[in-house]
């Protein structure tokens, strides 16, 4: 899918599942999870409107990345997340090699 922000598309990049102690556990919707480390900021998709969030921590478990989010330091902070989405721009996609797409492009 893609999708705007700003003057900016953005790719979908994971769909938040769950949360606890205002980290927020993600089901990556990326080839590659251990690229979190390397994000700083993501843009989270309310369906009403878009936030840019800070990224604090990255943790892995099993299948699944665990995001603390910079000034959410509590449940109640991000229990409306749940089924939302997280997207990153355009910019801070990886580079594609030959004959692979992004699924926005296809």
């Amino acid at each position: 899918m893609l999708y705007i922000y700003g003057k900016h598309a953005a790719c979908r990049c994971s769909d938040i599942y769950s949360w606890c102690r205002g980290e927020v556990k993600v089901f990556p919707t990326t080839d590659d999870a251990k690229r979190f480390k390397k994000l700083k900021t993501v843009i989270l998709d309310t369906g009403k409107g878009q936030t840019a969030l800070e990224i604090e921590q990255v943790k892995f478990f099993k299948n699944m990345v665990i995001l603390k989010f910079k000034g959410y330091d509590n449940i109640n902070d991000v229990e409306t997340w749940r089924q939302k989405d997280l997207l990153i721009t355009r910019e801070q996609a990886v580079a594609l090699k030959p004959d692979e797409y992004f699924l926005s492009q296809i």
